[in-house]
């Protein structure tokens, strides 16, 4: 896949999650939803050819979660976090869990969601 592939990727993970963020707000929840939302991103990734995963967080104040996706060239690994996507190339990270602390290094508790 071209980098044009990663970013409509993107755009769709970003689109999906106003979509989803509008259903929460309106049933009146705010719980769960980044992590429902990569789930998603990880679904479009692993369409589009790509190794994916979610990865989560806590640090901060937060519990979060994102989706990481690995480069099937290279096998570095990037994050997309809500339509942002932080390149492997840039990242240069072995594992999800590694591509994740370079994004948010002050994260005190890393793990994969299933």
């Amino acid at each position: 896949m071209d980098t044009a592939m990663v970013v409509d990727l993107g755009r769709q993970a970003l689109w999906m999650t106003m979509l989803v963020s509008s259903r929460y707000s309106a049933f009146g929840g705010q719980h769960g939803i980044c992590r429902d939302q990569h789930a998603f991103s990880r679904e479009l990734f692993k369409r589009a050819g790509y190794d994916a995963t979610v990865v989560g967080y806590i640090g901060n104040g937060a519990i979060h979660a994102v989706t990481a996706y690995q480069d099937p060239v290279t096998h570095k690994w990037g994050i997309n976090e809500y339509g942002t996507l932080y390149k492997p190339e840039t990242l240069q990270a072995d594992t999800p869990e590694e591509a994740l602390l370079a994004v948010r290094p002050g994260a005190l508790s890393v793990f994969r969601y299933s």
